[in-house]
């Protein structure tokens, strides 16, 4: 159908908000516009910043370890 993207600078900790979102044929600004309708998306989000110290945080740290050190 399509895609879209949400940069996390918009959304203000711990407050919903709510977006409504034409989808995209991709998310490459280098691609031609495509005009064709691909429909809209009507989303309410709520960003929670991660905090260190939360319960899972270590095998979550551990997880960004071992994908950093797999990719090399």
């Amino acid at each position: 159908m399509g895609m879209q993207v949400v940069p996390l600078n918009q959304l203000t900790p711990h407050e919903n908000k709510k977006f409504t979102l034409d989808l995209l044929k991709s998310s490459d600004v280098n691609d031609s516009p495509d005009m064709k309708p691909r429909g809209q998306l009507v989303v309410e989000l709520t960003f929670d910043p991660f905090k260190l110290g939360r319960q899972g945080s270590d095998s979550i740290d551990r997880s960004l370890s071992d994908a950093s050190t797999s990719s090399e």
